[in-house]
Parts: structure tokens; sequence; C-alpha cells
């Protein structure tokens, strides 16, 4: 389940900061591979669009299906057969049979290979075939296999695409759910079982959207036996349809029987109502056999789902009805899109996503292609300083540095000079760095003191104060830094450079040398180290913003 919901999120992710669009289409991809591997036992490449074609067919039966249920005329039978929903349905019945044709052969020559890896619905009831030989022929198991199907993808496509719907339409209950479900799963963490079972909040929202829109707005049954209903007289034989919509809006059962309200399902609630007010999967002998798998596949791709993204509808619904699904879903990326509701000022925008990013530095940011930046490794840097009485060239490589995640950020403004252009002036302290590896100086300072050296070398500095003063601009909405200033100061520096001398008396005074004289030494150095740092940092960030995604972002951030 667990697979099929990260393809269904990948899928999903083309959508983003799009229009709105028809998520049933994925959902259905998805479930589809998860039916086929967990019930039939083949696997399938639905997602990819391999098979819409048998799913175009299969809901186009359902059309069919709800028409004779519908119109009463249907169910006689020689007025069904010169309609064109007979057509549809002999066409439907050769596309959906021969596609279970072929998986039960196929996983009936792998069953008599190998019995103990096959794990599926299909090869648990050829184990039932060795033990009564007449369970079924090839078209019983043909018709087990479209009754499983059908009433399994059927349940998990379309309450995970109410779901969805409805997750957009009230963000408060959507927030509250994405809260629970990020208390269980750290960032990486795949979904378990155990974590599954913990989302109380998420199962309460799925139940009340069963409640609305129940798979089966009705269930019939046939009397075993005469019985007494009440004042009536139920004969023997006698068809009675329970009408499973009607009761789940009932006012005498629940508080809000029109409306989404998770709150129905709250243990105390429960407890007042009767045990079968409340019958999403029926009841009694004859329930719905796979309740628990349904269950368990909708909190997975729910849970995969809001993880990823944040939802909206983009119209009122007036009525519930499955059109409901087609009235589309827009995604945003979560993180961003909490940040600007959340926070009106772009400074404060700003801020929590520096914060955000501080969470997430040490781990990088693969779905933005962004590595890891603490530790940050440095391949080879080289540059060259000349003075009235100093000269440096020095260079270093094989570093890795460490303690940029522990940024604090001190101060931050903003500015917009031009319309499409905006100035961000940061101060920002790092409280310890730390960097290690293989570096070669050739030094001058004044006109007696030279160091020479190569060799290892660590370094750890202190309180470093970085005050920067960035120009943002838009340019038919791709954004761009088109300036930078960056002023550095340091408080204090501890460092080991091997080989600046042989003498080691005299290479334990070079570096006590040049960690006393690192405060300054900075503030002289910086004058012919700012820029190009600072062209080295703008290419950088402006190769980043020509991820589309990364831009996408930075442009909802400042509303652009």
């Amino acid at each position: 389940m667990v697979y099929h919901s990260r393809i269904l999120v990948e899928n999903l992710g083309s959508e983003v900061d799009k229009p709105a669009f028809n998520v049933k289409k994925y959902i259905q991809r998805s479930v589809c591979d998860l039916i086929n591997e967990t019930i039939i036992g083949v696997k399938t490449d639905a997602n990819s669009g391999s098979l819409d074609y048998y799913l175009q067919t299969i809901n186009r039966m359902y059309i069919v299906v709800h028409a004779r249920i519908a119109k009463f005329w249907l169910q006689i039978e020689w007025i069904f057969k010169l309609t064109n929903y007979y057509k549809e349905q002999e066409e439907g019945k050769k596309v959906i049979h021969g596609f279970m044709r072929d998986a039960y052969h196929e996983v009936d020559k792998l069953y008599k290979y190998d019995k103990e890896s096959s794990s599926s619905i299909l090869a648990e009831m050829l184990k039932i075939r060795e033990v009564i030989p007449d369970f079924a022929g090839e078209w019983g198991f043909i018709y087990h296999l479209t009754t499983f199907y059908s009433a399994s993808e059927d349940t998990i496509a379309v309450i995970s695409s109410f779901c969805l719907v409805v997750f957009g339409l009230f963000p408060n209950i959507q927030k509250k759910a994405y809260e629970e479900i990020n208390s269980h799963l750290a960032i990486g963490k795949v979904i378990e079982e155990n974590d599954i079972n913990k989302m109380e909040y998420l199962e309460m929202c799925i139940k009340d959207v069963l409640r609305l829109f129940p798979a089966a707005p009705f269930i019939i049954r046939t009397a075993a036996k005469d019985f007494q209903l009440d004042e009536l007289l139920i004969p023997k034989g006698c068809s009675i349809i329970l009408a499973i919509h009607n009761i789940h809006r009932d006012s005498d059962y629940w508080n809000t029987p029109d409306t989404f309200n998770p709150d129905h399902f709250k243990p105390e609630e429960v407890a007042k109502r009767p045990k079968h007010a409340y019958l999403p999967f029926s009841a009694g002998t004859r329930s719905c056999l796979g309740k628990i798998y349904a269950m368990q596949g909708l909190k997975v791709i729910l849970a995969t789902i809001l993880r990823e993204f944040s939802l909206r509808q983009t119209e009122k619904i007036e009525k519930a009805t499955t059109d409901v699904i087609n009235g589309g879903i827009g995604l945003y990326h979560r993180t961003v899109d909490k940040i600007v509701f959340t926070f009106r000022r772009i400074e404060d925008r700003i801020k929590q996503c520096l914060l955000e990013l501080k969470k997430r530095i040490i781990r990088g940011i693969p779905e933005l292609k962004i590595p890891i930046m603490d530790p940050f490794r440095i391949n080879k840097f080289k540059f060259g300083i000349k003075l009235k009485s100093e000269s440096v060239e020095a260079g270093v490589k094989n570093v890795t540095v460490r303690g940029i995640s522990r940024f604090i950020l001190n101060d931050i403004k903003c500015s917009f000079p031009r319309p499409w252009m905006v100035r961000v002036n940061l101060n920002i302290i790092l409280p310890s760095i730390t960097a290690a590896g293989i570096y070669r100086m050739n030094a001058l300072i004044g006109d007696t003191l030279q160091l020479n050296g190569t060799g290892k070398f660590w370094a750890r500095v202190h309180h470093i104060e970085l005050n920067t003063s960035t120009l943002l601009q838009f340019r038919r909405f791709r954004p761009r830094i088109s300036d930078l200033g960056v002023n550095v100061r340091i408080r204090k520096l501890q460092n080991n450079f091997e080989g600046l001398n042989k003498d080691k008396e005299t290479n334990e005074l070079f570096n006590r040398l040049i960690s006393e004289t690192a405060p300054e030494a900075v503030n002289i150095l910086w004058k012919e180290l700012r820029r190009p740092t600072e062209k080295f940092i703008i290419n950088f960030v402006n190769s980043a913003l020509g991820n589309a995604s990364i831009a996408r972002l930075v442009r909802r951030l400042f509303l652009f």
C-alpha cells in the first residue's frame, strides 16, 4: 500500500499549483495497481496510464449498473436488451472478464510452481480449491475476482476522492488531520501499520465521509423467515430495502446530519447512538469482507497525500453527489501554503521559511533537489589577496563544514523599491562553525612575517555575524537575485594548521597568531573576498531558482 501511495504522490506532483483537476483519475490508477497486486496477485502499471481503457470500461459499467437500479423499466430483460446500455454491458464484460481470465491463469500457473510465496486473495482461493475441488471453475474464479475488484476499487477510489474534496472545503479539519499525521510520522519515515492504527482523527474524518457518501447508499436483503417489524409482519422471502443513505442523515442520530463533522465519531458521541445507525459496510453475517482492508488503504493513501500537499476545493458544493469528485482539487506545497495563510507580513513568512529550512537542512530536500547542507562539503576553493603590506595566496580542498543548521535569525526587514522587486535585509548569527580539510597557504604579513605551509587543518569560528542585503526581482514571474551585499564579522577563532613550520614550537606560535589576529584580519581581508563571495552566492541561488518547483514556492511566498 505504501509503495503505490508514494507513486500516487509523485504523479500528483505534476498538478501542483495548476488549475483544479479530476483527482479520482490518479487515485483510481494507483488503487488499480494496489488491488491487482494484493487481491488478484498480478503486478500491473496502471499509474503509467497503460490500463486507462480498462479503467474507463469499469467506470462505464458502473454507470450501466446504476441505470438498471435507478430506472425500473431497465430491470425487464427484453427492454434492457433494446438499449445502448446492454451493448455497453456486453462490450465491458469482454474487456473486464478478459483481464480477469488472463490474471487468473497467470496466478494459477505461478501458484502451482511456488505455493509458499503466493499471498494474494486469489492464491487463498486456490488453496481452498485444493481442499474442495468443486469450489469454483474458471468462470467461477473470474466472477469472484470481478466482484472483489469492483467492490474494493470503487470504495477506496471514490471515498478517498470525497475525503480530499472535503479536506479542501474544510481547511481547519485538514490542518488537524495533518498535525495528527505529523505527530506520528517523522520526516522521511515510512508509514507502518502501527502508525496507521494511531491516526484516530484521520479515521474519524474517513468515517464521516463514509456516512455522507456511503459506497452503497442502500442494500437489499431477503427475509429468511417471517418476523414482526413494529406493527408490520414481514413474510419469509420478502425483499427488504435498507436505505443506508437516509439512516446516515437522520437527525435523530446525528447532530449535523448534512454537514461534514468528524466529531460525530468521538467516543462519547458513538456511545449515544444505536449500533446500526452507522452502516457504511452493512452489518451482520453479510457485512463487507473487506472493511478493514478498505480502511487501511484509505488511511495510507490519505496520510501519504496530506504529508506532501495542502488541498483546496475550488468551488462550493451545494449538492452531495458523485459530481463532487469532478469538481476539482488544487494541490499546493504544504509548508509554504501553511506559511502564506498563517502570516500576513512578508518578514514573518521569510522568518518562518528559514525556520523550516533549519529543520530540514541536515536532511536536504530531495523533492526540490536540494542536497544536504549540514555538513556542507567544499571540493576546492582558491583565493588571492594583495594589499600594501600584506599578500595572501591560499586554497582549500576536501573541506567539511559543520554547524550551518544552528543559525539564528536576529533581524529581518523587507522593502519594495519597485513593482515586482523586493529587497530583503537579514542579520544572521552562527554560534559556531567548524571546518576541516586540506589547506595550502603562502602569506606575507608586513615586511618580515611569512607563513607557508600545506597539510591538514581544522578551524572553529565562534559567533559569526552575517549581514545580507538581497534584491530579488520577478521577471515574467521568474525570480532572480540581481544584487547581493554580504558583510561578515567574527568574534573568535580556534585553529590548527599542520605544517606551517617544521619546528613544532614555531608552528604553534603561528597558529596562535592566526587565531588572535583572525577577528581583525577578517575585517581587512573581507574587503577583497566580498565580491567573489557574493558572485558565488548569486550564481548558486539563481541556479536553484531555475528549478520550477522552487520558483513557484518563492512566488507564493511573496504572492507574485
